[in-house]
């Protein structure tokens, strides 16, 4: 369920972009190719998580598991920022790699950013939510109860206790 919630925000985004017209289809695709590369990294960490998270449930060691998340988020962030300016710095050269348009290069701009700026969202949201799933495996070791996430982001709005 996860994982439809956390990709119809995008399917929605590209079937509303994609009916305006050929330009706006060309640069949907563009920035939907680029993004494979941070959701990658994201689903990576999470993944990740997971598996380290049943790690220290099985070691007895559930309580230190949001530890674990700051650990795994500064590091995703760490990875994640330098290229995140990088490609901002080098918008140009990255969306050029695609098409050598320069009209289609100009009207990726806003969308290019608005997509970098996606993975400061979707990595706690996508960490966290691999670290409640593990955790939830084990009923015995449960210190919440559920996390509801934003649709559109991925963040985790509110923990009940």
């Amino acid at each position: 369920m996860h994982a439809f919630i956390s990709v119809i925000p995008w399917f929605l985004f590209f079937c509303g972009y994609c009916t305006v017209g050929e330009v706006q289809l060309a640069v949907s695709n563009i920035i939907r190719s680029i993004s494979t590369v941070f959701f990658v990294i994201v689903n990576s960490f999470a993944a990740t998580t997971g598996s380290l998270v049943s790690n220290l449930i099985g070691a007895g060691e559930g309580r230190s598991m949001f530890r674990l998340c700051g650990k795994i988020l500064r590091l995703g962030y760490a990875v994640g920022f330098p290229l995140i300016i990088i490609a901002l710095l080098l918008n140009k050269q990255v969306v050029g790699f695609y098409t050598d348009n320069p009209a289609l290069i100009e009207f990726a701009y806003y969308p290019f950013i608005v997509m970098l700026l996606n993975y400061t969202f979707a990595l706690p949201g996508y960490v966290f939510y691999a670290c409640s799933n593990r955790y939830r495996q084990y009923p015995d070791c449960i210190y919440f109860s559920d996390i509801h996430y934003s649709f559109l982001s991925g963040l985790p709005i509110s923990v009940e206790l």
